[in-house]
């Protein structure tokens, strides 16, 4: 923010004159910088990344104390606000609707392996796509972080159970801990597995075949099987898996 006095030499008069309106007493821009800087996606180690960018270009910025302090006391809180208004209005019309709902559910981790600390498990509404829980899970709640997928998972099915929310079918990855979860705890629901995740088992198999003797020519190949493969699975009438096998 620019801030510019002026004095008069007459009768002393001095007035100041602002680049940016406020938000209390807050420039309005330094905070929409911080607030785009985080809804861009970057994250503690990349927002300095972007203020270094604008400091090349001789651009003035805040300073990353300042996104910071924004992000704590304004930004994340309304993050948390909008969001839970969201997820409880999906909740209460979901329950209004009566109806059992298709989801997708998948975990990420913040790091690759078995040495994660944060895992988050998402499960999306598949009949309008849109994203309706999420759960943190720290690796010391559970015995390692192989297992956060999984608790995930638990805490977003007993939410919507205790909402009262019926769940038809649930599509996940081929996670050996959450398909014997569902299987054995969720016998009225549906349990699919992504066709992603079977595809991709599938190629390593074949690139793995193709360096075989005389099996190179099945490298022509992969794309065209792969293709046929989710074919095979959106075409099959009530997904009949002995005739899609």
């Amino acid at each position: 923010m620019v801030k510019v006095t002026q004095d008069c030499g007459n009768c002393g008069h001095e007035r100041c004159w602002y680049s940016q309106p406020f938000i209390r007493d807050i420039p309005s821009g330094n905070l929409l910088m911080s607030a785009a800087i985080l809804f861009s996606g970057a994250v503690l180690r990349h927002w300095t990344k972007v203020l270094r960018f604008l400091m090349h270009m001789g651009v003035r910025a805040v300073s990353a104390n300042t996104v910071s302090q924004h992000q704590t006391a304004f930004l994340q809180p309304a993050v948390r606000d909008v969001w839970q208004g969201w997820q409880d209005h999906y909740i209460s019309t979901t329950r209004q609707m009566q109806k059992a709902v298709i989801l997708g559910g998948d975990g990420r981790a913040d790091l690759p392996g078995h040495c994660a600390k944060f895992g988050v498990y998402s499960l999306m509404d598949l009949t309008i796509m849109k994203i309706s829980i999420i759960h943190l899970v720290q690796s010391n709640e559970v015995q390692n972080s192989s297992r956060m997928e999984l608790e995930g998972l638990k805490r977003g099915v007993n939410l919507l159970q205790q909402s009262g929310i019926q769940i038809a079918e649930l599509v996940t990855d081929r996670h050996p801990q959450v398909l014997k979860y569902v299987r054995e705890n969720m016998p009225t629901t549906k349990q699919s597995v992504d066709v992603w995740h079977v595809s991709k088992g599938l190629k390593k198999k074949l690139v793995k075949l193709a360096r075989e003797k005389d099996c190179g020519e099945l490298t022509s190949w992969n794309r065209s099987i792969n293709n046929h493969l989710y074919w095979v699975a959106a075409s099959t009438p009530n997904s009949d898996r002995q005739l899609m096998q």
